[in-house]
C-alpha cells in the first residue's frame, strides 16, 4: 500500500511537470490496483478532457460517476461531450440531474438554456428564464439575460454604437477631441487596429490553439459579441472559463462584454482577477484604465497609463492614452508638456503633432511662451530634434 501511495504522489508530481503521458501510465497501473480509485478517475477525466481525447474522457467519466454520480462538474464535462456530438436530448437529460443535484448551478441552468435554444424548445426556455428571474435573480443575474426593465439588447441593435453614445455621456465635460479619442480608441480595442489589436489578440486563442472544444466555446462568443448579442457572448464564454478559469485572453474578453453593456463594476472585477494572475499584464492593465476614464477616475486612469508608460515607452498608443487622460482633466499645459516628450522621441509621428496643435489652442498665452522658451532651451538645437519646426507651432 506505501508504495502504491508513493506511485501516486510521485504521478501527481509529473503531472505537475507538465509529463503527462508518464503521469497517466501511473495512474493506470493504480486504476487497475483500484488503489485511490475515485481520485484516480478524477485525475484521467480531466487529463483525457484537457487534450481533447473525448473518447477516453467519456469512457472515465462514466465510470467516475459510477463511483460518485452527484458529481456536477464531471456532469458538465459530460454534457459538452454529448453537445459535441450533438446527442442534445441526453445532454439535457444530465442537465436536469445536475440541477436536482444542485439547484443553484449556474453552469446547470446555462447549458440547458443553451441545449433548448438548439432543440427549438423556445416556450419552455422562456419559462425557465422566468422562473430564474422570479426565484433565482442571482442565477438569472449572471447568466445575463434581460428583460424590458433592463438594457436590452437585441441581436439587430447596432449596440456598440449606443455604447459609443453612453461612454459620450460618461465623459461629457470634456473637449470633443478628447472624447473622440476615447470613443475611437475603444472601437479600436474591440475591432480591428492597426496599433492596438486587443480584440483581434483575444479571439485568436493564442493559449488555447490545440484545444478544440475551448476554441468553439470561444468562437461562439465572439460570434454573439460581432452581432451584439452580449448577454449569449457572455454566457458560451462563462462556458469556456468554467473550464479554464485562469485563462487570460477568455478573461480579458469577458471584461470587453461587460464593459459592451456598460457594468464597468463586474468588467473591473474581472481585469483584477487578471492582474492576480499577472500583475503586468498590458491588455488588462490598458482595459483598467479605460474603464477608470469611462466612470470619470481619471486621476487613477492616468497611474495606469503612465504605469504601462513607464514599461513601454516605445508605444506611441500609451503616450497618447497618458496626456490624453490628463487632457480629459482640463490640464492642457500638462498634456501639452507629455505630448512634446512623445514628439522628441517620435519626430515625425502626424497624430502627436496633430494633438500638439489642439493642445496650444488651450493653453494661455503666457504659459505657451514660457513653454516654448522651454522647449526651445531643450529642443531646438538638438541634432537629434528634425527641421527645428517648432516656430511652426507657437
Amino acid at each position: 500500500m506505501e508504495i502504491l501511495l508513493e506511485k501516486y504522489h510521485h504521478a501527481n508530481s509529473l503531472l505537475k511537470k507538465g509529463k503527462i503521458d508518464k503521469a497517466v501510465n501511473i495512474y493506470l497501473e493504480l486504476l487497475d490496483k483500484d488503489f485511490r480509485k475515485k481520485e484516480v478517475l478524477e485525475k484521467l477525466v480531466w487529463l483525457y478532457f484537457e487534450n481533447y481525447d473525448f473518447d477516453n474522457a467519456e469512457k472515465y467519466i462514466d465510470l467516475y460517476l459510477e463511483e460518485n454520480p452527484i458529481s456536477v462538474d464531471v456532469l458538465s464535462a459530460k454534457v459538452c461531450i454529448l453537445f459535441k456530438n450533438k446527442e442534445f436530448s441526453e445532454a439535457l437529460t444530465i442537465c436536469n440531474k445536475m440541477i436536482e443535484i444542485d439547484s443553484e448551478s449556474q453552469i446547470a441552468y446555462s447549458f440547458k438554456l443553451s441545449l433548448l435554444e438548439v432543440l427549438g424548445r423556445n416556450s419552455e426556455r422562456e419559462r425557465i428564464i422566468n422562473f430564474l428571474k422570479k426565484d433565482k435573480p442571482e442565477i438569472y443575474k449572471n447568466i445575463n439575460y434581460f428583460d424590458g426593465n433592463q438594457k436590452k439588447l437585441d441581436n439587430n441593435n447596432s449596440n456598440l454604437q449606443d455604447f459609443y453614445n453612453g461612454v459620450e455621456s460618461q465623459i461629457e465635460t470634456s473637449d470633443d477631441r478628447i472624447k473622440e479619442f476615447f470613443n475611437r480608441k475603444y472601437l479600436e480595442i474591440t475591432r480591428d487596429s492597426e496599433d492596438l489589436t486587443l480584440y483581434n489578440f483575444l479571439i485568436s486563442d493564442k493559449n488555447e490553439t490545440d484545444n478544440k472544444e475551448f476554441n468553439a466555446l470561444l468562437k461562439n462568443s465572439q460570434k454573439y459579441f460581432d452581432e451584439g448579442n452580449f448577454p449569449k457572448s457572455l454566457e458560451y464564454i462563462s462556458w469556456a472559463l468554467e473550464f479554464y478559469p485562469n485563462n487570460i485572453e477568455a478573461l480579458l474578453f469577458k471584461a470587453l462584454i461587460y464593459i459592451n453593456v456598460g457594468d464597468f463594476d463586474k468588467a473591473l472585477t474581472t481585469v483584477d482577477s487578471i492582474l492576480e494572475l499577472n500583475r503586468r499584464n498590458v491588455s488588462s492593465l490598458l482595459l483598467k484604465g479605460l474603464i477608470y476614464i469611462y466612470t470619470k477616475q481619471y486621476n487613477r486612469a492616468q497611474i495606469i497609463f503612465k504605469q504601462l508608460l513607464n514599461d513601454h515607452d516605445n508605444d506611441v498608443t500609451l503616450w497618447r492614452f497618458y496626456y490624453m487622460s490628463v487632457a480629459i482633466t482640463g490640464d492642457y499645459l500638462r498634456a501639452l508638456q507629455i505630448n512634446y516628450d512623445a514628439i522628441s522621441k517620435f519626430q515625425d509621428n502626424k497624430s502627436l503633432w496633430k494633438d500638439y496643435h489642439y493642445f496650444e489652442t488651450k493653453v494661455d498665452k503666457i504659459e505657451k511662451q514660457n513653454l516654448r522658451e522651454s522647449f526651445d532651451k531643450s529642443y531646438k538645437r538638438s541634432s537629434n530634434f528634425k527641421n527645428s519646426t517648432l516656430d511652426d507651432f507657437f
